[in-house]
């Protein structure tokens, strides 16, 4: 029983320290959230400049993402172009 005492005392505790670390992250969330809308679309553009399915195109476009990924001054992102297919087969 004094196990479930002393965590009844804690959590009170936890849930009051947790409240002003969720109000100060809004901003992270907002920064975080634009950012990932500028690299969908950075995608959008660069499928619609180089819509064709050869692997010439995907390797357009993945240059043409990481351009616009770099003028906008964000991460890379993984090449849209399919991995090679090679003897990888699952065993």
């Amino acid at each position: 029983m004094k196990p479930f005492f002393v965590l009844s005392l804690l959590l009170p505790t936890a849930g009051i320290l947790a409240g002003p670390a969720s109000a100060t992250s809004q901003p992270d969330v907002k920064a975080s959230q634009a950012a990932w809308h500028q690299m969908d679309n950075c995608k959008r553009q660069a499928i619609r400049q180089y819509p064709d399915p050869t692997p010439q195109s995907l390797a357009q476009r993945d240059r043409a993402v990481q351009r616009c990924l770099d003028i906008a001054r964000l991460p890379p992102i993984s090449p849209l172009a399919p991995a090679p297919t090679g003897d990888a087969s699952p065993r």
